[in-house]
């Protein structure tokens, strides 16, 4: 808050700590994360992506690969199927155009220089 002209991004939406970084972005106008490496524990990444939506920061998510470890492909098809954990229940789902938004929209708003 003290640097409100520096962006920072936090990797893996916080993992272990994804609701803390989900209220963090919320509060921190120029604090972001990101969704590398965290489909690995597809239970805990639907759990983050509905409190994010919760919180209405899912515009503040940005796509990363974690790179060697994982890559952009996996980080894009573990968000198109970050609603596996939940299908055939009515819990809510995490809908395309915040997934597509993820993918190609929300880093403009960070690196407006790039446009």
């Amino acid at each position: 808050m003290e640097f409100p002209d520096l962006r920072m991004i936090i990797a893996h939406l916080g993992h272990p700590w994804e609701e803390d970084v989900i209220v963090l972005i919320r509060k921190c106008p120029n604090v972001y994360t990101d969704i590398s490496a965290v489909h690995y524990r597809p239970w805990r990444y639907w759990q983050a992506m509905v409190t994010a939506m919760e919180y209405g920061v899912d515009h503040k998510i940005l796509l990363a690969s974690d790179f060697p470890s994982g890559t952009i492909t996996n980080v894009i098809n573990g968000l198109h199927n970050v609603n596996a954990p939940i299908e055939g229940t009515n819990l809510p789902k995490i809908p395309n155009d915040i997934q597509e938004r993820i993918l190609h929209e929300n880093w403009k708003q960070v690196f407006p220089e790039w446009v």
